[in-house]
């Protein structure tokens, strides 16, 4: 469901995976086949990171904190949001562009979708549920 229009986006049962990266792809994957395919690979995504981007630096900090657990080098770039989406835009071999937009209200995002050169995009807004 869009925060920015209360529409649903995407029709089905939601799923159920390991990581963030791969539900993420599975959205992804889901919204990018509704577009025609001569336009599919070129379509933008938009990715709006505010909600991500506070979860993954809230649990890198608890991460530093943690004397029993050992960091790892993975640990500095998961809290990116471009990992969510480059294992799925690596995959499917996807040419568009792709902005990742931080303190950006989703209408804004909206408005700048329409007014882009391409017909088609993709808007995507990871969000924790807890």
């Amino acid at each position: 469901m869009s925060r920015a229009t209360g529409e649903p986006l995407l029709a089905g049962v939601p799923g159920l995976r390991r990581t963030a990266g791969e539900a993420v792809s599975a959205v992804l994957e889901a919204a990018f086949s509704l577009i025609p395919e001569p336009l599919r690979s070129t379509a933008p995504l938009y990715v709006l990171c505010d909600d991500y981007s506070v979860f993954a630096a809230r649990r890198l900090v608890e991460r530093c904190h943690d004397r029993e657990r050992r960091l790892r080098p993975s640990d500095s770039v998961r809290p990116e949001t471009s990992e969510l989406v480059r294992p799925y835009l690596t995959a499917a071999g996807h040419r568009g562009n792709c902005y990742l937009l931080a303190g950006v209200p989703a209408q804004s995002v909206l408005r700048l979708a329409a007014t882009a050169d391409h017909p088609a995009a993709v808007i995507c807004e990871p969000a924790v549920l807890a």
